[in-house]
């Protein structure tokens, strides 16, 4: 896309390689579910110049698959891309961005960015799409805390923040929300909101039902977890 915006009504899977240029907007419409799941080869986006892109991929509420195999690992600069392009990270709108993401359409959603081959190819889906090899980098819309990209925020991703906070692991999957580097009372205060902010499609009303009050129990241990960690 060179100049100009293109608007996919759903994701393309064609596993082909994107280039972004000249200022050019790809959009994804917003949809939510397997149709809006793109999986392409690699993403390029023209630099401005001045240390940050000329050119956006738009990805509103829908996840991205970059299939690496065989091909260099581009999960640093993917990373680069969605703080340069989520507004709500400090960054100028230009990149990997997601306009529900800054206007927090839904409270304590986020872009999480994870390499699945550096977690094992722990990951085999994203929104019901099957099609995630073990040599990606996936960016989903979800809450903050989702650290396996499974759309809930439950026990599996506060053990995950807890291995991230004791040394065993770094990035989203271990739990560090904020892509600061470290998974500390920060992150865990994020986490929470993530957690209870559990409302909309991401997932279904029905999920605190579903997570129980076992869950809440959690959430008010974590709470104080954190509290202590600050």
């Amino acid at each position: 896309v060179n100049g100009g915006k293109l608007l996919f009504i759903h994701g393309p899977k064609n596993t082909a390689p994107v280039s972004i240029s000249n200022n050019a907007i790809l959009e994804i419409a917003t949809n939510g579910t397997i149709q809006g799941v793109s999986k392409v080869k690699s993403i390029t986006i023209a630099t401005d110049g001045i240390g940050g892109y000329a050119g956006k991929l738009e990805l509103h509420d829908n996840d991205l698959i970059i299939d690496y195999t065989g091909a260099a690992n581009p999960y640093t600069t993917t990373l680069d891309m969605v703080r340069k392009g989520l507004v709500l990270l400090g960054g100028n709108g230009k990149g990997i961005g997601s306009a529900k993401v800054d206007a927090q359409a839904l409270s304590g959603t986020m872009l999480g960015v994870v390499d699945n081959g550096a977690v094992g190819g722990a990951i085999t889906a994203l929104s019901g799409y099957a099609g995630v090899t073990a040599q990606s980098v996936l960016v989903k819309y979800t809450w903050r805390g989702d650290a396996n990209l499974d759309g809930i925020v439950n026990g599996s991703d506060y053990a995950l923040a807890d291995t991230g906070f004791t040394g065993g692991g770094t990035g989203w999957f271990y739990g560090d929300v904020n892509y600061d580097g470290i998974t500390n009372g920060s992150d865990y205060a994020l986490i929470d909101t993530g957690f209870s902010s559990q409302s909309g499609p991401l997932p279904e009303p029905s999920v605190l039902a579903v997570l129980g009050t076992g869950a809440l129990a959690l959430l008010r241990r974590r709470q104080r977890a954190c509290t202590q960690l600050r």
